[in-house]
Protein backbone atom coordinates (compact mmCIF):
# COMPACT_ATOMS: atom_id res chain seq x y z
CA UNK A 1 0.00 0.00 0.00
CA UNK A 2 1.63 3.21 -1.19
CA UNK A 3 1.28 6.83 -0.12
CA UNK A 4 -1.36 7.56 -2.75
CA UNK A 5 -3.68 4.88 -1.37
CA UNK A 6 -3.19 6.17 2.20
CA UNK A 7 -4.11 9.66 1.07
CA UNK A 8 -7.16 8.33 -0.72
CA UNK A 9 -8.33 6.47 2.40
CA UNK A 10 -7.84 9.54 4.56
CA UNK A 11 -9.70 11.69 2.05
CA UNK A 12 -12.51 9.14 2.02
CA UNK A 13 -12.63 9.26 5.82
CA UNK A 14 -12.83 13.03 5.73
CA UNK A 15 -15.66 12.93 3.22
CA UNK A 16 -17.52 10.40 5.37
CA UNK A 17 -17.48 12.94 8.18
CA UNK A 18 -18.29 16.10 6.22
CA UNK A 19 -21.12 14.45 4.27
CA UNK A 20 -22.77 13.32 7.50
CA UNK A 21 -25.89 15.35 8.32
CA UNK A 22 -25.69 14.46 11.99
CA UNK A 23 -22.19 15.92 12.07
CA UNK A 24 -23.50 19.21 10.72
CA UNK A 25 -26.35 19.17 13.23
CA UNK A 26 -24.00 18.53 16.14
CA UNK A 27 -21.69 21.33 15.01
CA UNK A 28 -24.66 23.69 15.08
CA UNK A 29 -25.64 22.48 18.56
CA UNK A 30 -22.11 23.03 19.85
CA UNK A 31 -22.42 26.67 18.86
CA UNK A 32 -25.06 27.19 21.57
CA UNK A 33 -22.72 26.89 24.61
CA UNK A 34 -19.99 28.70 22.69
CA UNK A 35 -22.28 31.65 22.00
CA UNK A 36 -23.27 31.66 25.69
CA UNK A 37 -19.62 32.21 26.68
CA UNK A 38 -19.54 35.28 24.40
CA UNK A 39 -22.96 36.63 25.30
CA UNK A 40 -22.61 36.14 29.07
CA UNK A 41 -19.48 37.51 30.75
CA UNK A 42 -18.43 36.29 34.19
CA UNK A 43 -17.19 39.39 36.00
CA UNK A 44 -15.81 39.63 39.53
CA UNK A 45 -19.19 40.22 41.19
CA UNK A 46 -21.85 39.57 38.56
CA UNK A 47 -22.89 37.95 35.31
CA UNK A 48 -23.04 40.55 32.56
CA UNK A 49 -25.49 39.69 29.78
CA UNK A 50 -25.31 41.27 26.33
CA UNK A 51 -22.27 43.44 26.99
CA UNK A 52 -23.62 45.10 30.11
CA UNK A 53 -27.28 45.26 29.23
CA UNK A 54 -28.44 43.22 32.23
CA UNK A 55 -26.02 42.44 35.12
CA UNK A 56 -26.99 39.57 37.43
CA UNK A 57 -25.13 39.68 40.73
CA UNK A 58 -23.87 36.42 42.17
CA UNK A 59 -25.28 37.25 45.60
CA UNK A 60 -28.80 37.78 44.19
CA UNK A 61 -28.55 34.65 42.06
CA UNK A 62 -27.51 32.41 44.97
CA UNK A 63 -30.08 33.89 47.34
CA UNK A 64 -32.83 33.36 44.76
CA UNK A 65 -32.12 29.61 44.98
CA UNK A 66 -32.29 29.60 48.76
CA UNK A 67 -28.61 30.22 49.48
CA UNK A 68 -27.28 32.56 52.12
CA UNK A 69 -24.83 35.42 52.04
CA UNK A 70 -21.69 34.71 50.03
CA UNK A 71 -19.40 37.34 51.55
CA UNK A 72 -16.80 38.29 48.96
CA UNK A 73 -18.40 37.37 45.60
CA UNK A 74 -15.18 37.46 43.57
CA UNK A 75 -14.33 33.87 44.52
CA UNK A 76 -17.70 32.62 43.24
CA UNK A 77 -16.79 33.55 39.65
CA UNK A 78 -14.36 30.69 39.14
CA UNK A 79 -16.80 28.19 40.62
CA UNK A 80 -19.53 29.33 38.21
CA UNK A 81 -17.22 29.00 35.20
CA UNK A 82 -15.87 25.58 36.15
CA UNK A 83 -19.37 24.29 36.90
CA UNK A 84 -20.53 25.42 33.46
CA UNK A 85 -17.49 23.82 31.81
CA UNK A 86 -18.07 20.53 33.62
CA UNK A 87 -21.77 20.52 32.78
CA UNK A 88 -21.15 20.98 29.06
CA UNK A 89 -18.07 18.78 28.56
CA UNK A 90 -18.64 15.99 31.10
CA UNK A 91 -22.43 15.62 30.90
CA UNK A 92 -23.70 16.89 27.56
CA UNK A 93 -20.64 16.11 25.42
CA UNK A 94 -19.24 13.22 27.46
CA UNK A 95 -22.57 11.39 27.77
CA UNK A 96 -25.24 12.59 25.36
CA UNK A 97 -22.70 13.79 22.79
CA UNK A 98 -20.91 10.42 22.70
CA UNK A 99 -24.22 8.62 22.22
CA UNK A 100 -25.16 10.89 19.30
CA UNK A 101 -21.74 10.35 17.74
CA UNK A 102 -22.12 6.58 18.11
CA UNK A 103 -25.42 6.78 16.24
CA UNK A 104 -23.89 9.02 13.57
CA UNK A 105 -20.87 6.80 12.85
CA UNK A 106 -22.43 3.34 13.22
CA UNK A 107 -23.17 3.11 9.47
CA UNK A 108 -19.52 3.60 8.40
CA UNK A 109 -18.72 -0.14 8.20
CA UNK A 110 -22.16 -1.51 7.15
CA UNK A 111 -22.12 0.87 4.17
CA UNK A 112 -18.73 -0.51 3.12
CA UNK A 113 -20.03 -4.08 3.35
CA UNK A 114 -23.00 -3.46 1.06
CA UNK A 115 -22.86 -5.65 -2.02
CA UNK A 116 -22.18 -3.02 -4.67
CA UNK A 117 -19.83 -0.91 -2.58
CA UNK A 118 -17.86 -3.94 -1.38
CA UNK A 119 -17.31 -5.30 -4.91
CA UNK A 120 -15.92 -1.97 -6.07
CA UNK A 121 -13.81 -1.23 -2.98
CA UNK A 122 -12.27 -4.67 -2.47
CA UNK A 123 -11.27 -4.90 -6.13
CA UNK A 124 -8.75 -2.12 -5.43
CA UNK A 125 -5.20 -2.87 -4.22
CA UNK A 126 -6.14 -1.99 -0.64
CA UNK A 127 -5.90 -4.37 2.31
CA UNK A 128 -9.00 -5.01 4.31
CA UNK A 129 -7.21 -3.92 7.48
CA UNK A 130 -6.51 -0.53 5.86
CA UNK A 131 -10.18 -0.14 4.99
CA UNK A 132 -11.20 -1.08 8.52
CA UNK A 133 -8.67 1.26 10.08
CA UNK A 134 -9.69 4.14 7.81
CA UNK A 135 -13.29 3.82 9.01
CA UNK A 136 -12.06 3.86 12.60
CA UNK A 137 -10.04 7.00 11.89
CA UNK A 138 -13.12 8.54 10.27
CA UNK A 139 -15.02 8.14 13.52
CA UNK A 140 -12.18 9.71 15.52
CA UNK A 141 -12.11 12.64 13.08
CA UNK A 142 -15.84 12.98 13.60
CA UNK A 143 -15.60 13.41 17.38
CA UNK A 144 -12.34 15.35 17.19
CA UNK A 145 -13.95 17.94 14.94
CA UNK A 146 -16.99 18.40 17.16
CA UNK A 147 -15.07 18.23 20.44
CA UNK A 148 -12.36 20.56 19.17
CA UNK A 149 -14.87 23.18 18.06
CA UNK A 150 -16.71 22.96 21.39
CA UNK A 151 -13.69 23.13 23.70
CA UNK A 152 -11.72 25.71 21.72
CA UNK A 153 -14.79 27.87 21.25
CA UNK A 154 -15.57 27.88 24.97
CA UNK A 155 -11.90 28.41 25.81
CA UNK A 156 -11.68 31.58 23.74
CA UNK A 157 -15.16 32.67 24.79
CA UNK A 158 -14.28 32.60 28.50
CA UNK A 159 -10.89 34.15 27.80
CA UNK A 160 -12.01 37.06 25.62
CA UNK A 161 -15.24 37.93 27.42
CA UNK A 162 -14.56 36.91 31.02
CA UNK A 163 -10.77 37.13 31.14
CA UNK A 164 -10.58 33.52 32.32
CA UNK A 165 -7.86 31.63 30.43
CA UNK A 166 -7.82 28.00 31.58
CA UNK A 167 -5.37 25.98 29.48
CA UNK A 168 -6.22 22.82 31.42
CA UNK A 169 -9.74 22.95 30.00
CA UNK A 170 -8.31 21.99 26.60
CA UNK A 171 -7.76 18.46 27.89
CA UNK A 172 -11.53 18.04 27.59
CA UNK A 173 -11.26 17.60 23.82
CA UNK A 174 -8.67 14.83 24.21
CA UNK A 175 -10.88 13.08 26.74
CA UNK A 176 -13.85 13.09 24.36
CA UNK A 177 -11.75 11.51 21.60
CA UNK A 178 -10.40 8.87 24.00
CA UNK A 179 -13.82 8.00 25.37
CA UNK A 180 -15.44 7.79 21.95
CA UNK A 181 -12.51 5.81 20.55
CA UNK A 182 -13.19 3.01 23.04
CA UNK A 183 -16.86 2.81 22.11
CA UNK A 184 -16.24 3.26 18.38
CA UNK A 185 -13.96 0.20 18.30
CA UNK A 186 -16.77 -1.93 19.74
CA UNK A 187 -19.26 -0.38 17.31
CA UNK A 188 -17.08 -1.32 14.34
CA UNK A 189 -16.69 -4.88 15.66
CA UNK A 190 -20.46 -5.31 15.98
CA UNK A 191 -21.01 -3.72 12.57
CA UNK A 192 -18.64 -6.17 10.89
CA UNK A 193 -20.11 -9.18 12.67
CA UNK A 194 -23.76 -8.28 12.01
CA UNK A 195 -23.52 -5.90 8.99
CA UNK A 196 -26.24 -3.88 10.73
CA UNK A 197 -25.89 -0.26 11.82
CA UNK A 198 -28.93 -0.65 14.09
CA UNK A 199 -27.30 -3.49 16.01
CA UNK A 200 -24.08 -1.50 16.26
CA UNK A 201 -25.91 1.48 17.75
CA UNK A 202 -27.99 -0.48 20.26
CA UNK A 203 -25.22 -2.76 21.51
CA UNK A 204 -22.67 0.05 21.78
CA UNK A 205 -25.04 2.26 23.77
CA UNK A 206 -25.80 -0.70 26.05
CA UNK A 207 -22.07 -1.29 26.55
CA UNK A 208 -21.55 2.40 27.30
CA UNK A 209 -24.06 2.30 30.15
CA UNK A 210 -23.06 -1.15 31.43
CA UNK A 211 -19.36 -0.22 31.57
CA UNK A 212 -20.18 2.85 33.62
CA UNK A 213 -22.43 0.95 36.04
CA UNK A 214 -19.94 -1.90 36.45
CA UNK A 215 -17.14 0.51 37.20
CA UNK A 216 -19.35 2.34 39.72
CA UNK A 217 -20.19 -0.97 41.38
CA UNK A 218 -16.50 -1.89 41.58
CA UNK A 219 -15.73 1.51 43.13
CA UNK A 220 -18.47 0.89 45.70
CA UNK A 221 -17.00 -2.50 46.62
CA UNK A 222 -13.51 -1.04 47.04
CA UNK A 223 -14.84 1.90 49.04
CA UNK A 224 -16.77 -0.30 51.46
CA UNK A 225 -13.86 -2.66 51.94
CA UNK A 226 -11.50 0.19 52.81
CA UNK A 227 -13.82 2.18 55.05
CA UNK A 228 -14.96 1.80 58.60
CA UNK A 229 -18.25 0.48 57.24
CA UNK A 230 -16.47 -2.73 56.24
CA UNK A 231 -15.49 -3.43 59.83
CA UNK A 232 -19.08 -2.98 61.00
CA UNK A 233 -20.42 -5.17 58.21
CA UNK A 234 -17.93 -7.94 58.96
CA UNK A 235 -18.73 -7.81 62.66
CA UNK A 236 -22.47 -7.84 61.93
CA UNK A 237 -22.08 -10.73 59.48
CA UNK A 238 -19.94 -12.66 61.94
CA UNK A 239 -22.55 -12.15 64.64
CA UNK A 240 -25.30 -13.30 62.30
CA UNK A 241 -23.23 -16.37 61.38
CA UNK A 242 -22.73 -17.27 65.04
CA UNK A 243 -26.46 -16.96 65.70
CA UNK A 244 -27.25 -19.03 62.64
CA UNK A 245 -24.91 -21.79 63.75
CA UNK A 246 -26.59 -21.83 67.13
CA UNK A 247 -29.95 -22.28 65.43
CA UNK A 248 -28.64 -24.98 63.12
CA UNK A 249 -29.03 -22.91 59.88
CA UNK A 250 -25.36 -22.57 58.89
CA UNK A 251 -25.97 -24.17 55.47
CA UNK A 252 -28.35 -21.40 54.43
CA UNK A 253 -25.84 -18.79 55.59
CA UNK A 254 -23.10 -20.44 53.53
CA UNK A 255 -25.32 -20.33 50.44
CA UNK A 256 -25.85 -16.60 50.91
CA UNK A 257 -22.12 -16.07 51.36
CA UNK A 258 -21.44 -18.07 48.19
CA UNK A 259 -23.95 -16.09 46.14
CA UNK A 260 -22.52 -12.79 47.41
CA UNK A 261 -18.99 -13.92 46.58
CA UNK A 262 -20.12 -14.89 43.07
CA UNK A 263 -21.72 -11.50 42.49
CA UNK A 264 -18.70 -9.60 43.76
CA UNK A 265 -16.37 -11.74 41.68
CA UNK A 266 -18.46 -11.13 38.54
CA UNK A 267 -18.34 -7.37 39.06
CA UNK A 268 -14.56 -7.48 39.44
CA UNK A 269 -14.07 -9.61 36.31
CA UNK A 270 -16.30 -7.31 34.24
CA UNK A 271 -14.52 -4.26 35.62
CA UNK A 272 -11.08 -5.46 34.59
CA UNK A 273 -12.39 -6.61 31.20
CA UNK A 274 -14.57 -3.71 30.06
CA UNK A 275 -13.27 -0.22 29.21
CA UNK A 276 -13.16 2.07 32.24
CA UNK A 277 -15.18 4.98 30.89
CA UNK A 278 -15.74 6.62 34.32
CA UNK A 279 -11.98 7.10 34.73
CA UNK A 280 -11.80 9.45 31.73
CA UNK A 281 -13.23 12.40 33.65
CA UNK A 282 -10.88 11.89 36.61
CA UNK A 283 -7.86 11.57 34.32
CA UNK A 284 -8.83 14.86 32.68
CA UNK A 285 -9.10 16.59 36.06
CA UNK A 286 -5.67 15.32 37.11
CA UNK A 287 -4.09 16.41 33.83
CA UNK A 288 -5.78 19.76 34.21
CA UNK A 289 -4.34 20.21 37.70
CA UNK A 290 -0.90 19.13 36.53
CA UNK A 291 -1.00 21.72 33.76
CA UNK A 292 -2.15 24.52 36.04
CA UNK A 293 0.13 23.42 38.93
CA UNK A 294 -2.88 23.24 41.24
CA UNK A 295 -1.23 21.86 44.41
CA UNK A 296 -2.39 22.08 47.99
CA UNK A 297 -1.36 24.97 50.21
CA UNK A 298 -0.93 22.99 53.42
CA UNK A 299 -1.55 19.48 54.75
CA UNK A 300 -1.41 18.17 58.29
CA UNK A 301 1.02 15.37 59.11
CA UNK A 302 -1.76 12.81 59.62
CA UNK A 303 -3.63 13.90 56.48
CA UNK A 304 -6.75 14.80 58.43
CA UNK A 305 -6.81 18.39 57.13
CA UNK A 306 -5.84 19.62 53.66
CA UNK A 307 -5.97 23.27 52.56
CA UNK A 308 -5.88 23.75 48.79
CA UNK A 309 -5.22 27.51 48.65
CA UNK A 310 -4.63 30.44 50.99
CA UNK A 311 -7.35 32.99 51.80
CA UNK A 312 -7.62 35.78 49.24
CA UNK A 313 -5.15 38.51 50.14
CA UNK A 314 -3.33 36.36 52.72
CA UNK A 315 -0.24 34.16 52.74
CA UNK A 316 0.86 31.44 55.12
CA UNK A 317 3.14 32.42 57.99
CA UNK A 318 6.36 30.47 57.40
CA UNK A 319 6.92 30.21 61.15
CA UNK A 320 3.62 28.41 61.75
CA UNK A 321 3.84 25.38 59.45
CA UNK A 322 3.96 23.04 62.43
CA UNK A 323 1.33 20.85 63.95
CA UNK A 324 -2.22 21.97 64.59
CA UNK A 325 -1.98 20.88 68.22
CA UNK A 326 0.65 23.53 69.06
CA UNK A 327 0.09 27.19 68.17
CA UNK A 328 -1.79 26.28 65.00
CA UNK A 329 -1.24 27.31 61.41
CA UNK A 330 -1.59 31.02 60.64
CA UNK A 331 -2.18 33.06 57.50
CA UNK A 332 -1.30 36.75 57.54
CA UNK A 333 -2.05 39.61 55.10
CA UNK A 334 0.27 40.14 52.17
CA UNK A 335 0.61 43.77 53.22
CA UNK A 336 3.17 43.99 56.08
CA UNK A 337 1.44 46.98 57.70
CA UNK A 338 -1.69 44.89 58.32
CA UNK A 339 0.14 41.83 59.68
CA UNK A 340 -0.31 42.78 63.34
CA UNK A 341 -4.04 43.41 63.11
CA UNK A 342 -5.29 40.67 60.79
CA UNK A 343 -4.79 36.93 60.60
CA UNK A 344 -6.48 33.60 60.15
CA UNK A 345 -5.43 30.70 62.37
CA UNK A 346 -6.46 27.03 62.55
CA UNK A 347 -5.71 24.87 65.59
CA UNK A 348 -7.06 21.72 67.17
CA UNK A 349 -6.89 19.75 70.41
CA UNK A 350 -8.34 16.43 71.65
CA UNK A 351 -12.02 16.51 72.56
CA UNK A 352 -12.41 16.83 76.34
CA UNK A 353 -14.49 14.26 78.17
CA UNK A 354 -17.47 15.45 80.22
CA UNK A 355 -20.12 13.73 82.29
CA UNK A 356 -23.51 13.43 80.63
CA UNK A 357 -26.87 11.92 81.35
CA UNK A 358 -28.24 10.35 84.49
CA UNK A 359 -25.49 7.76 84.56
CA UNK A 360 -22.84 10.52 84.57
CA UNK A 361 -20.83 8.59 81.99
CA UNK A 362 -17.93 10.34 80.27
CA UNK A 363 -18.66 11.44 76.72
CA UNK A 364 -16.77 13.68 74.26
CA UNK A 365 -17.57 17.38 74.46
CA UNK A 366 -19.31 19.01 71.49
CA UNK A 367 -18.10 22.06 69.64
CA UNK A 368 -21.31 23.97 70.35
CA UNK A 369 -20.96 23.44 74.10
CA UNK A 370 -17.41 24.81 73.99
CA UNK A 371 -18.62 27.79 71.95
CA UNK A 372 -21.19 28.60 74.65
CA UNK A 373 -18.46 28.43 77.32
CA UNK A 374 -16.29 30.81 75.28
CA UNK A 375 -19.19 33.25 74.94
CA UNK A 376 -19.69 33.31 78.69
CA UNK A 377 -15.98 33.91 79.29
CA UNK A 378 -15.88 36.80 76.80
CA UNK A 379 -18.88 38.49 78.40
CA UNK A 380 -16.94 38.72 81.67
CA UNK A 381 -13.71 40.12 80.17
CA UNK A 382 -13.17 43.92 80.38
CA UNK A 383 -11.36 44.05 77.02
CA UNK A 384 -14.50 42.96 75.18
CA UNK A 385 -15.85 46.04 73.41
CA UNK A 386 -18.54 44.36 71.28
CA UNK A 387 -20.59 41.73 73.11
CA UNK A 388 -20.20 38.21 71.69
CA UNK A 389 -22.85 36.60 69.54
CA UNK A 390 -23.47 32.95 68.74
CA UNK A 391 -24.53 31.55 65.36
CA UNK A 392 -24.76 28.04 63.90
CA UNK A 393 -23.20 27.53 60.46
CA UNK A 394 -22.55 24.64 58.09
CA UNK A 395 -19.68 24.27 55.63
CA UNK A 396 -19.34 21.18 53.49
CA UNK A 397 -21.67 19.19 55.72
CA UNK A 398 -19.71 20.09 58.89
CA UNK A 399 -21.74 21.89 61.55
CA UNK A 400 -19.88 24.78 63.14
CA UNK A 401 -20.69 27.37 65.80
CA UNK A 402 -19.37 30.88 65.26
CA UNK A 403 -18.62 33.20 68.14
CA UNK A 404 -18.15 36.82 67.04
CA UNK A 405 -17.02 39.69 69.25
CA UNK A 406 -14.97 42.89 69.27
CA UNK A 407 -11.88 43.55 71.37
CA UNK A 408 -9.62 46.56 71.82
CA UNK A 409 -6.36 46.24 69.91
CA UNK A 410 -3.19 48.35 69.94
CA UNK A 411 -4.50 50.87 67.42
CA UNK A 412 -8.16 50.07 66.77
CA UNK A 413 -10.99 47.75 67.63
CA UNK A 414 -10.35 44.27 66.27
CA UNK A 415 -13.19 42.12 65.04
CA UNK A 416 -12.85 38.50 66.16
CA UNK A 417 -14.60 35.43 64.81
CA UNK A 418 -13.96 31.92 66.10
CA UNK A 419 -15.54 28.91 64.47
CA UNK A 420 -15.61 25.88 66.75
CA UNK A 421 -16.59 22.37 65.74
CA UNK A 422 -15.79 18.78 66.57
CA UNK A 423 -14.71 16.19 64.05
CA UNK A 424 -13.74 12.66 64.99
CA UNK A 425 -11.70 12.87 68.21
CA UNK A 426 -10.65 16.49 67.68
CA UNK A 427 -11.97 19.95 68.48
CA UNK A 428 -11.10 22.43 65.72
CA UNK A 429 -10.93 26.20 66.18
CA UNK A 430 -10.64 28.67 63.30
CA UNK A 431 -9.86 32.25 64.34
CA UNK A 432 -10.35 35.20 62.01
CA UNK A 433 -9.09 38.57 63.23
CA UNK A 434 -9.32 41.85 61.29
CA UNK A 435 -9.43 45.56 61.87
CA UNK A 436 -12.96 46.95 61.78
CA UNK A 437 -11.74 50.18 60.25
CA UNK A 438 -10.11 48.56 57.23
CA UNK A 439 -12.76 47.91 54.58
CA UNK A 440 -10.34 45.96 52.39
CA UNK A 441 -9.49 43.61 55.23
CA UNK A 442 -13.19 43.36 56.04
CA UNK A 443 -13.80 42.03 52.53
CA UNK A 444 -10.91 39.61 52.96
CA UNK A 445 -12.28 38.57 56.32
CA UNK A 446 -15.59 37.55 54.76
CA UNK A 447 -13.85 35.50 52.10
CA UNK A 448 -12.44 32.76 54.38
CA UNK A 449 -15.92 31.93 55.59
CA UNK A 450 -16.98 31.12 52.03
CA UNK A 451 -14.09 30.11 49.79
CA UNK A 452 -11.51 29.12 52.39
CA UNK A 453 -13.87 26.80 54.27
CA UNK A 454 -15.60 25.40 51.19
CA UNK A 455 -15.35 21.63 50.55
CA UNK A 456 -13.38 22.39 47.38
CA UNK A 457 -10.71 24.23 49.37
CA UNK A 458 -10.68 22.57 52.81
CA UNK A 459 -10.77 18.78 52.95
CA UNK A 460 -11.48 17.56 56.45
CA UNK A 461 -10.93 13.97 57.48
CA UNK A 462 -8.84 11.09 56.19
CA UNK A 463 -10.03 8.69 53.52
CA UNK A 464 -12.35 6.85 55.92
CA UNK A 465 -14.47 10.02 56.21
CA UNK A 466 -14.62 10.80 52.48
CA UNK A 467 -17.50 10.03 50.19
CA UNK A 468 -17.07 7.36 47.55
CA UNK A 469 -16.23 9.68 44.68
CA UNK A 470 -13.73 11.73 46.69
CA UNK A 471 -12.15 8.57 48.13
CA UNK A 472 -11.65 7.04 44.67
CA UNK A 473 -10.17 10.26 43.33
CA UNK A 474 -7.55 10.13 46.09
CA UNK A 475 -6.71 6.48 45.39
CA UNK A 476 -6.61 6.87 41.60
CA UNK A 477 -3.22 8.22 40.48
CA UNK A 478 -0.13 7.81 38.30
CA UNK A 479 1.89 5.99 40.96
CA UNK A 480 -0.95 4.17 42.76
CA UNK A 481 -1.20 0.35 43.07
CA UNK A 482 -2.14 -1.29 39.80
CA UNK A 483 -5.88 -1.55 40.48
CA UNK A 484 -6.04 2.23 41.08
CA UNK A 485 -3.32 3.15 38.59
CA UNK A 486 -4.05 5.52 35.72
CA UNK A 487 -1.64 3.70 33.38
CA UNK A 488 -3.40 0.40 34.07
CA UNK A 489 -6.77 2.01 33.39
CA UNK A 490 -5.55 3.41 30.08
CA UNK A 491 -3.74 0.22 29.06
CA UNK A 492 -6.64 -2.12 29.87
CA UNK A 493 -9.17 0.13 28.12
CA UNK A 494 -7.00 0.48 25.02
CA UNK A 495 -6.41 -3.30 25.07
CA UNK A 496 -10.19 -3.77 24.92
CA UNK A 497 -10.44 -1.43 21.92
CA UNK A 498 -7.53 -3.21 20.20
CA UNK A 499 -9.19 -6.59 20.78
CA UNK A 500 -12.44 -5.36 19.24
CA UNK A 501 -10.62 -4.07 16.14
CA UNK A 502 -8.67 -7.33 15.88
CA UNK A 503 -11.87 -9.40 15.97
CA UNK A 504 -13.42 -7.11 13.35
CA UNK A 505 -10.34 -7.46 11.12
CA UNK A 506 -10.27 -11.26 11.44
CA UNK A 507 -13.94 -11.45 10.52
CA UNK A 508 -13.57 -8.98 7.65
CA UNK A 509 -10.63 -10.90 6.21
CA UNK A 510 -12.78 -14.04 5.96
CA UNK A 511 -15.85 -12.47 4.36
CA UNK A 512 -16.27 -13.63 0.77
CA UNK A 513 -18.09 -11.13 -1.38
Amino acid sequence: MNLTIIRALLEDARQQVLDNRVFRLLVILTMVPILMTFVVAFREDALVVLWGFEPIYYADLIQSFGGGSIGDPSGIREQFIQTFQSLIVNFFAGSLGVIFCIAATAFFMPRVLEKGAADTLFSKPVSRFAILFSRYIAGLLFIAGIGGVLVLGMFFGFGLRSGYWDAGFLWGAVTLVYLFGLMHAFSICVAVLTRSSTAAILLTVVLFFIAGRVHWGWETIQYIQHSEMAVLMRESRQGATDDAEKLGSADEEDEQEGFLALMLGSVKVLHYTLPKTRDARIITDKLRRALTNDDFEWKSADGELVIQSAPRGFLIDTESRGELEADGVRWIPMSPKDAKEAELCIRRYPRPQVERGISKSLRPQTGRALAKELKQELEEQPTTVVQPTLKNLSYGGVRMTRVAWGAQGDHSVLSHQRLIFHFDQWIYEIDIVMSEGDTMLAARGAQPLQEFLSPQNMTLGSERHLGQDEWYRQQFGWTSPWRYNIFFSLASSLAFASLMLTIAWLRLSRIDF
